[in-house]
């Protein structure tokens, strides 16, 4: 599976996920509509009691969440720079000719979703700790689905297929609905109520943006915020004489 019909299959496992969390005999695992409690992050120091700096829960779980973004961010560049992310690449552009040239694209698809896999795992560790007690009905339905919108968002706005392109992304999509809050409350957006407020609150009105933000990357800059960045990094880098 590749492009389109990989990300409909993206999708359709949100409501599968949704139908595993519910499944009979699973509840052990799942913890069903209850959901599993998960424990706090703790930054203590062995054989202190107290935590580093005397840093709330919050801002253990922000400063261990950095860290970690942080981490992943590094690896991740150095993946792509590296053998098997130029195997990814040439895999991801020209499966057919990758191959021809000796790149194992079995190989490569399977290492590509495992490394993934595991950011993702770790990234919905850092979420369940954040949420407390995690349940199916955060991530199925119709919330997984926005989820599943707001990912897509990330990358294309950000730049596919690039590390720096995700991590532009994720700050864009995760400041943009408090950014259209702030305004809100502030009066600016007249026609916006507060989440829960109406039928066109932030959340609904940061959607709509998302897909247009999506359409205008799409056609007017397919590298996303990645392409404005580099074209500004170039600018700088040849001015005052630039040719």
């Amino acid at each position: 599976l590749r492009g389109l019909y990989l990300s409909l299959v993206t999708v359709a496992l949100v409501f599968f996920g949704e139908f595993l969390f519910g499944a009979p005999g699973l509840e052990k695992i799942t913890g069903a509509s209850r959901g599993r409690s998960a424990p706090p992050i703790s930054l203590v120091l062995p054989g202190q009691e107290e935590a580093l700096f005397g840093l709330s829960n919050r801002e253990e779980l922000y400063f261990a969440s950095l860290i970690v973004a942080i981490v992943a961010y590094l690896v991740g560049k150095n993946i792509a720079r590296s053998r098997v992310g130029r195997a990814f690449q040439a895999t991801r552009d020209r499966d057919i000719a990758a191959e021809v040239i000796g790149v194992n694209v079995t190989w490569a698809k399977l290492v590509a979703f495992g490394i993934s896999s595991f950011y993702a795992g770790a990234a919905g560790v850092l979420l369940g700790v954040f949420l407390g007690n995690p349940i199916g009905s955060n991530f199925g339905g119709g919330a997984g689905l926005l989820l599943s919108v707001e990912y897509v968002a990330m990358i294309v706005i950000g730049g596919i297929g690039t590390v720096l392109g995700a991590a532009l992304g994720a700050l864009f999509v995760v400041g943009l609905p408090e950014l259209v809050s702030y305004l809100a409350q502030q009066g600016w957006l007249p026609f916006v109520a507060d989440v829960g407020g109406g039928t066109f609150d932030t959340a609904v009105f940061s959607a709509i943006l998302f897909g247009l933000f999506i359409i205008l990357f799409l056609v007017f800059e397919p590298l996303g915020l990645f392409g404005i960045w580099l074209r500004v990094r170039n600018y700088w880098k040849g001015w005052p004489f630039s040719y």
